[in-house]
C-alpha cells in the first residue's frame, strides 16, 4: 500500500460515490463495500426503533435554537456473518429506509434558547461494521461497532418569531420547505439474541440551505476519495490483525467522517464556497428487532 504524502488532506477528503464503486475482496479479506449497496439477497428483514436528544446550530443565527429529541424508524434488512473464524470477528451490514420526527416539545430545554422547531425528515442510509461474536455462530450473541451514512430531506417548521430581522431572515430559509442534507452516525450494536439488539449512536445531520448540485457532487466525491484512502489502511491492519478490526474500522471511520462534518458547518459543500448548513447533532439510543 503506498502512503499518502498528505494525512491531514486525506482526513478533510469528503463519501458517496467512490465508496459504493469500490469492488468486493475475496473472502478473508478486508472488505467495507461487501457487495453491491441496497444487496438484500442474504439479508433479513429488520426494523429499528430509536430515540434521542439533539442540539440544532445554524451559524449567523444570533437568537439560540431549542434542542430537538428525535423519534426514527428504520426499515431495511441487516446482515450478520462470520468474517474470520479463529478470532469470532463477524461484520455487519443493515441497509434501510428512515423515517423520523424531531421536536423541541419532546424534550426540557434550558432557558435563554427562544426560538423552537420541529421537522420531519426521510431517506436512505447505510450502517456497515466488524464486531466480535460470543458464539460460533454469525446468529450469536455479539458486539458491533459500525460507521453510518445517508442521504435525507427535511421540513422544518418553526414555532416561533424571531426578534431580529436578520434571525427570521435567516430561518425563512429553512421554514416550511423541503431541504436536502447528509448524515453521518456512529454507534455500537450489542446483539442480544439472534432477533433483537440494543443499539446506541452520536449522529451528525447536515441540512442544505439550497442544493447545489455540482457542488454537493463535487464535496462528495471528494468525501468518497478519503474514505476510499482510508480503507485501503484499514485492510491491511485487518489481514495482519484480524482481532483488531472491529475498533480500528470503528474508531478511524468514525472519526473521518465527524472531521468532515466539522469542515462542513461553516462550507455545507466543503472545500468549495458554499453556505453554513443547519446542523442537527443527536444522541440516540434504540433496538433493532431481526425476523
Amino acid at each position: 500500500m503506498r502512503k499518502t504524502r498528505k494525512p491531514l488532506l486525506a482526513a478533510a477528503l469528503l463519501v458517496l460515490p467512490l465508496s459504493l464503486m469500490v469492488k468486493a475482496y475475496p473472502q478473508g479479506k478486508y472488505d467495507n463495500s461487501w457487495d453491491d449497496q441496497f444487496d438484500f439477497r442474504f439479508s433479513t428483514p429488520a426494523i429499528a426503533l430509536e430515540y434521542g436528544p439533539g442540539k440544532s446550530t445554524l451559524k449567523g443565527l444570533q437568537e439560540g435554537l431549542q434542542g430537538p429529541a428525535m423519534f426514527q424508524l428504520k426499515l431495511g434488512a441487516t446482515r450478520y456473518s462470520v468474517w474470520d473464524v479463529p478470532t469470532k470477528v463477524l461484520r455487519f451490514k443493515f441497509d434501510y429506509f428512515s423515517v423520523a420526527s424531531g421536536a423541541t416539545r419532546f424534550r426540557v430545554n434550558p432557558p435563554g434558547t427562544p426560538i423552537r422547531t420541529e421537522f420531519w425528515r426521510f431517506g436512505p442510509a447505510w450502517e456497515k461494521g466488524y464486531g466480535y461474536g460470543f458464539g460460533r455462530s454469525a446468529g450469536a450473541p455479539s458486539i458491533v461497532f459500525y460507521h453510518s451514512q445517508g442521504l435525507l430531506w427535511s421540513r422544518l417548521s418553526v414555532e416561533d418569531s424571531a426578534a431580529l430581522e436578520s434571525d427570521r431572515e435567516l430561518l425563512a430559509l429553512f421554514d416550511g420547505a423541503f431541504r436536502f442534507g447528509s448524515r453521518a452516525e456512529g454507534g455500537l450494536k450489542l446483539r442480544l439474541a439472534s432477533f433483537l439488539s440494543v443499539d446506541a449512536a452520536y449522529e451528525r445531520a447536515v441540512v442544505f440551505r439550497r442544493h447545489l448540485f455540482w457542488k454537493w457532487l463535487g464535496s462528495a466525491i471528494f468525501e468518497g476519495l478519503s474514505h476510499w484512502l482510508l480503507d485501503r489502511f484499514i485492510e491491511k491492519v485487518g489481514d495482519s490483525s484480524p482481532v483488531a478490526l472491529p475498533i480500528v474500522n470503528g474508531l478511524l471511520k468514525n472519526a473521518l467522517a465527524y472531521a468532515v462534518y466539522e469542515l462542513r458547518k461553516d462550507k455545507m459543500h466543503y472545500p468549495f464556497t458554499s453556505e453554513p448548513p443547519l446542523l442537527i447533532d443527536t444522541f440516540k439510543f434504540g433496538m433493532t428487532f431481526m425476523f
